[in-house]
């Protein structure tokens, strides 16, 4: 599938997302929608290959990758774990519909220059939302995990 026409089913191949812009993905896409009048369902709906209601992370990539956002698909992949709140693997419509909200932008842009102000990076904790890690820190103590240091 070429997800770069499918996307243009529903939004116009002229709409892309920007890596450079100073608003997070989810801002980006909330305004892209509304700028182009495009119900989220419709978007979520083409996004979802298999039709089985959730986006997993392979597509969640591929229709964020189709919309021209040029960032590793580490980077795709946080996005999707801090927007699927249950963790279960599948981002379902509710969870994208909430974080396109006001209020879960804010959040997001806030753990977003926490993490940046202290070098730490967010992690996903499920329905609790994010919380900033250190990885040099985490790493020093998962070597003493193993029984290497003492």
């Amino acid at each position: 599938v070429n997800y770069v026409v499918a996307h243009s089913a529903v939004l116009p191949e002229t709409v892309k997302l920007s890596s450079t812009s100073d608003q997070i993905l989810q801002e980006q896409l909330r305004d892209i929608l509304k700028a182009n009048s495009v119900k989220l369902i419709d978007l979520f709906r083409e996004w979802d290959d298999d039709g089985n209601g959730g986006l997993d992370k392979k597509e969640f990539r591929r229709g964020v990758q189709g919309l021209g956002y040029d960032v590793s698909s580490t980077a795709i992949d946080a996005v999707f774990g801090e927007i699927n709140g249950d963790g279960n693997g599948f981002v379902e419509f509710h969870e994208l519909k909430k974080a396109l909200g006001d209020k879960a932008i804010a959040e997001s842009k806030r753990v977003s220059i926490a993490s940046s102000a202290t070098g730490m990076t967010p992690c996903s904790i499920g329905s609790k939302g994010t919380l900033p890690i250190n990885p040099p820190l985490v790493a020093q103590v998962m070597s003493g995990v193993d029984g290497s240091a003492s």
